[in-house]
């Protein structure tokens, strides 16, 4: 395996379909029979929950040597989840645990589904009369805690670019700078680019949404320097044949001064953002903006992962907590106290989520270059 890769740009529109015959899957008693009414278990009177509103909430599916059973879950760390111990009953062969879902009968960018076989009942669980009634799910792949959904409009120079190239259709991340020019990564823009439909005011890409402004455009341009490997000058820009409409839903970000020149930035609080995949392994981008909070870290600690990759022109995030950037969010922002600082240029070939630091663009580096293509009006 490569130690490094390049972020990989391909945008899927279709979403799988969840296979799985609902028909055969039945509730656990939510409570012991003693108690239990002649009604279905249910939450009564209760309220649709707004999508991801409530993101520690866990569905199970539990594969019982008498049948397929359903029951909820509470995400108390990365690797466990609380649930009741009259789930896990004796014969309980495995459970599906999902995670960040809404629809649970369909497949949704948001989900993680982890399958265990380690679980354990609480050893003075009663189900007469419903004592001790506590268990635990062992997930022997840890939830990725990485990504939030954006409050709707709320990173409004964030723009999204569905690339049409002779290979195929890919996509990419953004940032407006001028109202004539969006600032991306050189890698999104390589040869055999035939034109860009670049997307302002975004929150949901596979909608149409009122607050969207669609542009076609078939001038870009690549650093002169740019060089795949090892990743360097890894910029470029889009320029936007009718002018962006600024408004509250579409703005642009402010490039850094050239007194920033001399800025590291290092141990400043960042967000990173876009529709990027929520791992390595996954085949689907998001359909809503998300965003990480994340740490800048010094180039020197950088390094210590990616050697010399890193150079003084590029500015690394920290991968803490499985924090970062991932496929689908190439060219998007890095964002300090309302500045962009980086643009999304790769992360570690052992994945995006493994714990490795994040590689961007430092957009301080290229102010010159910014300045000579593009209407940017640099301080």
């Amino acid at each position: 395996m490569r130690e490094i890769g390049l972020i990989f740009i391909i945008f899927s529109l279709v979403t799988a379909h969840v296979t799985r015959d609902w028909s055969n899957i039945i509730p656990a008693p939510a409570v012991p029979d003693l108690f239990a009414s002649s009604e279905e278990v249910k939450i009564v009177g209760g309220n649709e929950a707004a999508r991801n509103s409530l993101p520690y909430q866990v569905a199970l599916i539990l594969n019982h040597n008498k049948g397929g059973y359903f029951c909820g879950g509470s995400l108390i760390t990365k690797r466990y989840v609380l649930t009741a111990a009259h789930c896990l009953t004796d014969g309980l062969i495995s459970a599906q645990v999902i995670l960040g879902a809404h629809n649970v009968r369909q497949s949704e960018p948001t989900q993680q589904r982890i399958s265990s076989t380690t679980f354990k009942q609480h050893e003075n669980y009663n189900n007469q009369p419903a004592q001790n009634d506590l268990g635990v799910i062992y997930l022997p792949t840890p939830a990725n805690l990485n990504r939030n959904e954006a409050a709707r409009n709320s990173l409004p120079y964030q723009v999204a670019l569905i690339l049409n190239h002779n290979k195929g259709g890919y996509f990419c991340g953004g940032s407006l700078i001028t109202k004539r020019y969006v600032l991306t990564a050189a890698h999104c823009l390589t040869d055999g680019l035939i034109s860009a439909q670049v997307i302002l005011g975004a929150h949901n890409v596979r909608q149409s949404e009122p607050t969207q402004q669609r542009i076609s455009s078939t001038t870009f341009k690549q650093h002169e320097n740019y060089n795949n490997q090892p990743a360097q000058n890894d910029l470029g820009v889009i320029y936007l044949p009718t002018p962006a409409n600024l408004n509250q839903y579409v703005q642009l970000i402010a490039l850094p001064s050239r007194a920033d020149v001399s800025n590291s930035f290092a141990g400043s609080q960042a967000v990173a953002s876009g529709w990027g995949f929520f791992s390595s392994s996954a085949n689907v981008t998001s359909d809503v903006l998300r965003y990480v909070d994340v740490p800048v870290i010094a180039n020197d600690v950088c390094k210590g992962n990616f050697g010399s990759y890193i150079t003084n022109s590029m500015i690394c995030s920290g991968g803490t907590g499985n924090k970062g950037i991932c496929s689908g969010d190439s060219g998007g922002p890095l964002v300090v106290s309302k500045k962009l600082v980086g643009v999304a240029a790769f992360v570690s070939g052992w994945g995006c989520y493994a714990g490795y630091p994040s590689a961007f663009t430092r957009v301080s580096s290229f102010l010159d270059w910014i300045s000579a293509n593009t209407d940017a009006v640099i301080s």
